[in-house]
This record gives C-alpha cells, structure tokens and sequence, in this order.
C-alpha cells in the first residue's frame, strides 16, 4: 500500500487497485501527470471493501474514490476532472466583504464532469 500525503485544503483523493492491473497502473500514471495527491489502497488485502463494492455496483478496478463520489474502471476523461476537484480548494468559509459579490464554485459530480469537461474543450 502507498500513501501520499495531501497536500491541497481539499477532499481526500482514495484509489482502490489491484496488483497487475492494467487500468490501475494507468489511472496512476494520470493522477501522478495532473499532480494530484491520494491514498492508493491495495484491494487484494481488503475483501470487506471488494464486497463492499460489488454491492454498490463497482465491478471492476481502479475505484476512485473523493469524498462521496466513486469511479470504477478506467475513464481518463473522469480521472482528470476528479483529480482536478481533488486539487481545488474548499471554498472560504468566512463572509465575503461587504459591498463584494463572491459566486460559489461550481461543483462537479456525475454527468456534470463531463459537461464540464466538454464546455472547456478538452476532449481526450
């Protein structure tokens, strides 16, 4: 099992692999190119977690993991977008300046990753 520190204010980023696994490797290889920080998980020495995830559904590794949301499988397009929420900060807690007008940071979850990916133009 490797861990990585977080260094960023935001949510804790968790990859679920496999050993040998082709798409794990891979998903990897994107987190480590966009500079992100996670936790990786060796799934071979939690079979509470593998069940846990048959029973929600994720069938096949990597699972990655922010906060609430979970990825399974090797989607690069998704990998990015997640890595780059995991990276963004929390939005300020304190009031904003009187006379100042602060909008809230989009959130991206689900199909909204790949709206917004597509707004921005990164089809890769």
């Amino acid at each position: 099992m490797s861990e990585y520190s977080i260094s960023s204010p935001g949510q804790e980023l968790t990859v679920y692999t496999k050993p040998d696994c082709p798409g794990c490797k891979m998903t990897r290889r994107e987190l480590d190119k966009a500079g992100a920080a996670y936790n990786e998980i060796d799934l071979t020495t939690r079979p509470d977690l593998i069940e846990q995830f048959r029973a929600e559904g994720l069938r096949s590794a990597p699972v990655v993991e922010l906060g609430a949301e979970r990825v399974a499988g090797f989607n690069p397009a998704k990998i990015r977008a997640i890595a780059a929420q995991a990276m963004s900060p929390t939005p300020p807690t304190a009031p904003a300046p009187t006379g100042a007008s602060q909008q809230p940071a989009p959130r991206l979850s689900g199909s909204g990753i790949d709206q917004h990916l597509q707004v921005r133009g990164e089809a890769r």
